[in-house]
């Protein structure tokens, strides 16, 4: 019988940014966190200690089925999510639950600035929990996605029970023109969040215009 790891990642990527400075950097920050991950992806790639290769249209159907591909290979008690253009702190893969959490301590990287996320947001890509309730979110996830009205993120306006945390350090939500997901630019800029700094610094070492 296999001994059940404590923690893993799982990493899911539609390959848009394959070779690019940000997600070179995002891949060295996971692998920085020490933690055994998987990498669920589009096209065939050997990026961390398990790849596994998923074909499908991008939408976010796809991207549920991403994830419980991930879960199901998964030999985790607790699992994180990881996306292809977020930058994690190492602090963010040190939490723990007992269910399903967030981690709402997020800046968005604009080409303005930083901009904070709502403390009540669902971040689809801070979401980590014990690995069979989230089989079990995910499953109900897919089971609704073509009833009309749908949120991909577990928890909202779905009766699912989530918990919300925070870290110090911040995660990083880099907005790009490949970005899955739309978003108005609202809220206050700033200048430098803890950790990553300057964003026009940070913007540069990722590759990204300024």
């Amino acid at each position: 019988m296999k001994e059940k790891k404590e923690k893993s990642i799982i990493y899911y990527t539609d390959n848009t940014l394959d070779h690019t400075d940000m997600n070179n950097k995002v891949k060295d920050i996971i692998r920085e966190a020490g933690l055994p991950t998987i990498s669920i992806s589009r096209r065939k790639r050997n990026d961390f200690d398990k790849n596994w290769f998923f074909q499908g249209p991008r939408d976010s159907l796809a991207i549920l089925l991403q994830i419980m591909f991930g879960l199901e290979k998964s030999e985790s008690e607790t699992v994180f999510l990881a996306e292809h253009d977020v930058l994690y702190p190492k602090e963010h893969f040190e939490l723990v639950t007992n269910g399903i959490g967030y981690n709402t301590s997020v800046y968005r990287l604009t080409e303005k600035g930083y901009i904070k996320r709502g403390e009540m947001e669902f971040p689809m890509a801070t979401l980590f929990g014990k690995r069979d309730l989230l089989i079990e979110a995910i499953r109900k996830k897919i089971a609704v996605w073509d009833l009309g009205k749908f949120f991909l993120e577990p928890g909202r306006n779905d009766g699912i029970k989530v918990e919300f945390y925070r870290t110090e350090i911040p995660v990083i939500d880099i907005r790009h023109n490949s970005n899955f997901t739309y978003w108005r630019t609202r809220g206050k800029i700033v200048e430098s969040v803890p950790r990553w700094g300057r964003y026009r610094k940070l913007r540069k070492r990722l590759g990204l215009k300024l």
